[in-house]
């Protein structure tokens, strides 16, 4: 299916509920599967006439909260970049019969969470876990130099390619443009409402302060410790308080629980990322280059990649 990504916009006609049923016909496309529900909406794998296998993202138009305006309008400047970390957008429509929204985009394969959860002890190898970090870094990276912040990194928002190991950064729909039309940094509201995933919301959103490219950093480097770890210190909790008092121990007396396990250069990392301010510009290769260093004193078994390998089946 050859579509310039995001040019192509479309009215179609389906018959039935927005609960979409394997079989439903939306256009060319015919619903297969059912990958995913969010509190915005809800995922598909498609398949148009040729048989080729697509994802298929459904949002209510009547509902209160619609991100996938926002999803759309990010994809559309990622595809500018030609890059591997994302997705390529091939359709965008409205169904008036069904009163949805919709997109269609790569089909991907499992993600982090997936992952790990399929590996022995649910943790990755720390090699395997220092590669996938960097690639997610990369991404994170690449979506800041468009101007925008995530606002939920967390590793069900990262996913393998199909064919490959390639690392795939998904689900913008809470993304923030936080340069203006000039192309400065805007100021930082006074007050904001919580965005993101509890378990690795940064310090700074519980706080209700502005988020920054810091704060998506602070969420990867959380992903990154449950990768190595396969948990972290408040995995179990769920109240908001709680989460936040753990985070902010786990910088003083925690830091041993926090980072037991992981390379010491986690610990520099860690530090820099939360000596970031506000109207700072990240030093990603600063980052890099310590993931790389913890690399290089890791025994690169290929018998770890192969369990990630089998994993991905």
């Amino acid at each position: 299916m050859e579509v310039n990504a995001g040019k192509r916009e479309e009215s179609i006609n389906a018959s039935s509920t927005i609960d979409l049923k394997p079989d439903t016909e939306l256009g060319e496309f015919r619903v297969v599967r059912f990958i995913a529900k969010g509190s915005y909406g809800a995922v598909y794998e498609a398949r148009n006439s040729h048989g080729d296998a697509f994802a298929l993202k459904i949002e209510d138009r009547n509902a209160k909260t619609r991100n996938l305006k926002m999803e759309i309008v990010v994809l559309r400047e990622l595809q500018k970049l030609n890059s591997p970390y994302f997705c390529k957008l091939f359709l965008v429509a409205s169904c008036k019969s069904k009163s949805i929204n919709l997109m269609v985009f790569s089909l991907l394969n499992k993600t982090l969470t997936d992952i790990r959860q399929s590996l022995p002890n649910r943790k990755f190898p720390i090699s395997c876990a220092l590669s996938i970090s960097e690639e997610c870094l990369s991404a994170i990276q690449l979506l800041h130099g468009v101007g925008y912040l995530h606002r939920d990194i967390k590793p069900t928002n990262f996913c393998a390619a199909l064919q490959s190991r390639q690392i795939v950064l998904i689900d913008f729909g809470m993304c923030r443009k936080f340069l203006d039309s000039s192309g400065n940094l805007r100021h930082p509201r006074w007050h904001t409402q919580f965005r993101g995933t509890l378990r690795f919301a940064s310090v700074g959103v519980h706080e209700d302060r502005e988020s920054c490219r810091r704060d998506d950093l602070e969420s990867w480097f959380y992903v990154v410790v449950e990768m190595i770890v396969g948990t972290l210190p408040w995995f179990t909790m769920e109240d908001n308080a709680a989460i936040y008092m753990c985070k902010k121990k786990a910088r003083t007396a925690g830091l041993n629980e926090f980072l037991s396990g992981c390379p010491k250069e986690l610990l520099h990392i860690i530090m820099y990322i939360d000596s970031i301010a506000y109207y700072d510009t990240p030093d990603y290769p600063v980052i890099r280059s310590l993931l790389r260093e913890a690399s290089s004193k890791e025994r690169n078994n290929s018998q770890d990649w192969d369990s990630i390998d089998n994993a991905l089946k």
